[in-house]
């Protein structure tokens, strides 16, 4: 089965895959000391009970997803608080979702649910960081991400972008 246009593997996520990991290198001075891992292989697997306005009686799901790229590092986060990331001070690892069209992540329920609920329950274990284009629209509330990176998005192939 092929991948749509935009979705992990497409060349403008690959990109913002190579962006991300740009920044996150030129950051830290001694790569040594932190992890980066992309897609991981271990899933991350949650069995979520869903109360929305979409399910009034409520839904019982289990999800697995991986995210892009989760970033460790190996006494912790804190010791970078330097770093001009506000949400890394209290957090062991950085959860970074790479996004070419962002409202595909708002509108998967199951997905930003898991998201949330491994915010809650794991609070000083995890931040979130949301990749994706500088002309991309978000929404108002931008929960369950700490941060959002936004990037320039060039032209790829030869083609133009509006």
């Amino acid at each position: 089965m092929e991948r749509g246009s935009g979705t992990s593997g497409s060349e403008e996520h690959v990109l913002l895959v190579k962006l991300t990991t740009k920044r996150i290198i030129d950051t830290f001075p001694n790569l040594k000391h932190i992890q980066i891992s992309y897609e991981p292989t271990n899933e991350m697997n949650f069995e979520i009970k869903i109360e929305d306005s979409q399910y009034p009686y409520g839904s019982h799901s289990n999800v697995s997803f991986r995210p892009d790229i989760i970033l460790r590092a190996q006494h912790g986060l804190k010791q970078f608080s330097d770093v001009a990331w506000s949400c890394i001070t209290d957090s062991r690892a950085i959860i970074f979702e790479v996004e070419t069209d962002p409202k595909n992540f708002f509108t998967n329920l199951l997905k930003k649910a898991a998201y949330q609920q491994l915010r809650e329950k794991n609070r000083t274990e995890y931040s979130f960081i949301l990749v994706c284009w500088e002309d991309t629209k978000l929404p108002d509330k931008i929960t369950p991400f700490d941060e959002v990176w936004r990037f320039p998005k060039p032209s790829l192939n030869g083609s133009k972008n509006k």
